[in-house]
């Protein structure tokens, strides 16, 4: 079972997010709570390149739409807290991917764990930073996924 063979199923399924454990697909339209991403070391039995979990760990891909397939990669490794990042998306000006801004955070303040306390106090589900000083809130999963080198820009 490789990550890309998991996710095809899955997307055939209606289903955005695939999930790796060894040899296991698992299937899913939410994420749960997450653990620290260095514990999804073991290789992919079809594809040794790529990480699928670990005992009792289970490596999370999230699939935007067929094109992605092609170029399946693990969710990015950082993680703030309770919040992990679930990748890198594209904004589109007439349909933005957040759609609350928090103007309470300076630009020189601005960090990660800034943004997503900040979302967590308004009670939104995800939390986005743009431009290197600019945070977002929504309580919808963003859906246009972009490659990780996009978003490599700091705070």
């Amino acid at each position: 079972m490789t990550p890309t063979e998991c996710a095809s199923h899955c997307f055939s399924e209606g289903y955005p997010y695939a999930g790796v454990e060894a040899d296991q697909c698992f299937c899913g339209a939410t994420l749960f709570a997450s653990s620290n991403s260095d514990q999804c070391t073991q290789a992919c039995p079809g594809d040794s390149t790529l990480a699928c979990g670990a005992p009792l760990r289970i490596g999370v891909y999230s699939i935007s739409d067929a094109a992605s397939l092609g170029s399946l990669q693990p969710l990015p490794t950082s993680s703030t807290g309770e919040w992990s990042s679930i990748g890198c998306y594209i904004d589109d000006a007439s349909a933005p991917v957040m759609e609350f801004v928090v103007p309470t955070i300076s630009s020189t303040a601005l960090s990660v764990d800034a943004c997503t306390e900040a979302c967590k106090g308004l009670g939104h589900s995800f939390a986005g930073l743009e431009f290197g000083s600019e945070c977002f809130c929504s309580n919808n999963a963003p859906t246009l996924q972009a490659d990780a080198h996009d978003c490599d820009m700091p705070c």
